[in-house]
This record gives structure tokens, C-alpha cells and sequence, in this order.
């Protein structure tokens, strides 16, 4: 899932670069969302088969990356896209950050 991931990331940032509309944009965008969310919630499937405890810090962590892409999806809309590049290295840098 981890290349699914990098591999919808390029996408949203070659559709930003090449300047493709909205629509290509928010397209890219869903597939990244939903690359995401089916990443974390492996993870938090195979963790919790390990403890009977499910680390509730990394859930909420995850809950935090997919709220920063729900606010990046809607930067999309808006057409900022100053804003949305902005947004789109935010959560990118969010994200690492917190596996750290």
C-alpha cells in the first residue's frame, strides 16, 4: 500500500504542476485520500493483532493526516492553488513529522 501511496502523492503534485483542471485535480486527490485512509487502517488492523490495546495516540494521529486532506481537498475546490500547494506540503510535512 506504501507504493500506492508515494504513487498517488506524485499524481496530486504532477497535477498541480502540469496545471490540469480542477476536476483531474480532485480526482487525484480522492485516489490519495483513499490510498490514505486504506493504508492507516491496515496498519491499525495489523497493530492491534499484535496488543490487545489499540494505540489510541497513533489513531488520532492518523485522524489528523486525513483531516489535513480533507482541508486540502477543499483548497482544491477553492482554485487557490498557491494555497493549495501550501496545504499539500503541510500535510506532507505533518505526516513525517509525526512518524518520527
Amino acid at each position: 500500500m506504501r507504493h500506492e501511496i508515494v504513487g498517488a502523492q506524485v499524481e496530486v503534485l504532477r497535477m498541480y504542476l502540469e496545471k490540469q483542471s480542477s476536476e483531474r485535480l480532485l480526482e487525484a486527490l480522492d485516489r490519495l485520500i483513499e490510498c490514505t485512509r486504506v493504508s492507516f487502517r491496515e496498519e491499525e488492523e495489523l497493530m492491534e493483532s499484535f496488543t490487545s490495546t489499540p494505540d489510541t495516540g497513533h489513531r488520532d494521529m492518523h485522524n489528523a493526516v486525513l483531516a489535513q486532506l480533507g482541508l486540502l481537498r477543499r483548497c482544491a475546490m477553492e482554485s487557490d492553488r498557491g494555497r493549495l500547494l501550501a496545504q499539500l506540503i503541510r500535510v506532507w510535512l505533518f505526516q513525517n513529522a509525526k512518524k518520527s
